[in-house]
């Protein structure tokens, strides 16, 4: 029974997925606008993402793995990342079971992303379906500080893709400030914002594509950076 209720969970979430695309390319092609998507789809997509991860969570006891990590930070093991403890004392004033935050974690990580997208220019609701392929919605799952890292990340993107102004530049600023007051990796986006704000002669898409794929081939060392920071 919890196994089909598994497989349901996940089949609904990517069938409101698609849903979501077919309603928004109908919808470019009838108004020749940009299908961007109702606001409301987010919540309702980051509910189910929440859901597929109660259902996988569900009956299962934390033996290992980096949930056992977490399970210390949730009860009273600092971290030494401000923003994750942060987090973690806040949701003690609404309650103390574990795995509503593993939950909780997951729609708000989901959540910070697709606003994010929904916020950039560049918004078209299939795309959805590509984000939705990555490991990003399974890594809110277990690594807690890396997804809320990613998630600032995304707004940081999304600033990046609109005209240059003082606010655009706040944002940005901001969003890797949070970044990097939950995960170490989060100060690999600094020379990234420079770059794309300082040179001119950059084109936006091409640099995105270029640091992504730098981003593959240097993997391990930013493990290295995070593994060998001062504060972990």
């Amino acid at each position: 029974m919890s196994i089909a209720i598994k497989i349901l969970t996940a089949v609904s979430m990517y069938c409101f997925i698609i849903f979501v695309s077919y309603h928004s390319i109908k919808s470019f092609e009838c108004n020749n606008k940009q299908g961007k998507f109702p606001v409301i789809y987010i919540a309702i997509i980051s509910l189910l993402c929440a859901f597929f991860n109660r259902y996988l969570s569900h009956g299962r006891a934390i033996t290992g793995g980096d949930r056992v990590n977490y399970l210390q930070d949730f009860n009273g093991r600092l971290t030494g990342f401000l923003g994750f403890d942060t987090y973690l004392k806040i949701t003690h004033y609404f309650t103390d079971d574990f795995f509503l935050v593993l939950y909780a974690t997951t729609f708000i990580c989901c959540t910070i992303m697709l606003i994010s997208y929904w916020y950039s220019d560049d918004c078209k609701s299939p795309i959805i379906l590509i984000i939705f392929c990555t490991p990003f919605v399974l890594n809110t799952f277990i690594n807690l500080k890396q997804c809320f890292t990613c998630a600032f990340a995304s707004i940081m993107f999304a600033a990046l893709s609109k005209p240059k102004n003082i606010k655009r530049d706040l944002i940005c600023v901001l969003s890797i400030v949070f970044a990097c007051l939950f995960h170490t990796s989060g100060y690999l986006l600094i020379p990234v914002f420079l770059i794309l704000r300082f040179y001119n002669n950059i084109n936006f898409k091409i640099a995105i594509i270029s640091i992504i794929v730098i981003a593959i081939f240097l993997q391990p060392v930013s493990l290295f950076i995070a593994s060998h920071a001062i504060i972990k």
